[in-house]
């Protein structure tokens, strides 16, 4: 619960700084710089994504990007739902390892 307060806190303190630029002039470069702070996480996303054992990649795409149930997942891959559940949190746990020199603290927070 305490952990879920902190969450919601940083978003709403994330969603407050969205709307305190107050010169027009610092919009074009506050856009480009989160395009490209967006950019680099996608790229260092993908690539940490892309190290992961095939299996592991499956199961976290299967998961994450397609929405998945683990029980689809586990008729999908043809083993237990035990078996995707670990697998997704090894993936989970590569990926915090991963981008947490990218992003610091926030990744352990949001993953």
């Amino acid at each position: 619960m305490v952990r879920n307060r902190c969450i919601d806190h940083i978003r709403e303190l994330q969603r407050n700084n969205h709307f305190q630029i107050t010169n027009q002039t610092d919009i074009p470069e506050y856009i480009t710089e989160q395009k490209i702070d967006a950019n680099d996480l996608s790229s260092h996303l993908w690539e940490a994504i892309a190290k992961m054992p095939d299996r592991c990649r499956n199961a976290f795409e299967y998961s994450r990007i397609d929405g998945l149930t683990y029980s689809q997942i586990a008729k999908k891959m043809e083993i237990s739902d035990k078996a995707v559940e670990a697998l997704v949190s090894r993936a989970l746990k590569s990926l915090r390892a991963n981008l947490v020199d990218f992003l610091g603290i926030l990744v352990l927070l949001f993953i």
